[in-house]
């Protein structure tokens, strides 16, 4: 019986794993599952195997202490990085509130721009007049919020992680959960 042994480093998990395919459905089960991947998550790891194995353990090991990906944890950490992408879109605005009033006026932002370098400084004027929802020249803490939902879900699901978005399609026995076994064979079978 064929082995298979990656070493597999991310920030939660640092081991060796090696193991013999998984007992049962045997390539059958591994390709019903590689099926059911989008096909942006199948370039990815055939473009870099390590990297997407490592992305997947980062994103286990952030679900549960024990590895394992259930559809509820797999729920909460995807609004857990929703939530931090949300703080994220709309802290890049509270930086430009010079007076922390709760709103950015077009004098805050020439102002706070004069402190950045020039790509910076276009990228904070575009993003100001992208979340200047009624066009007033001042953006409240509403219009920012809104603009922190627009660019999620304009940009997140893209950002947020190629390879993890098809996670619980890799469900090699189907009893609910993804192992890290499970992750590594489908990288396995899908990188050849």
């Amino acid at each position: 019986m064929k082995t298979f042994s990656l070493r597999i480093v991310a920030p939660v998990f640092a081991a060796s794993i090696a193991f013999s395919p998984l007992q049962g459905g045997g390539q059958t089960a591994i390709d019903s599952v590689i099926s059911k991947i989008p096909e942006n998550v199948i370039k990815e790891i055939r473009r870099d195997p390590e990297r997407s194995i490592q992305s997947l353990m980062t994103f286990a090991f952030s679900c549960n202490d024990d590895g394992i990906v259930t559809e509820e944890c797999y729920t909460t950490v995807r609004s857990i990085q929703d939530a931090q992408m949300r703080v994220r879109q709309a802290e890049s605005l509270l930086f430009m509130d010079l007076n922390a009033d709760g709103s950015v006026s077009t004098e805050e932002l020439k102002a706070y721009n004069r402190t950045q370098e020039p790509r910076r400084q276009s990228q904070n004027t575009l993003a100001f007049l992208d979340a200047d929802a009624n066009e007033d020249d001042v953006l409240t803490i509403v219009e920012m919020l809104q603009f922190a939902e627009k660019r999620i879900s304009k940009q997140g699901r893209a950002i947020r992680g190629r390879v993890v978005d098809g996670i619980m399609n890799m469900d090699i026995d189907g009893d609910g959960k993804v192992t890290t076994r499970e992750l590594v064979e489908v990288v396995k079978a899908v990188s050849g």
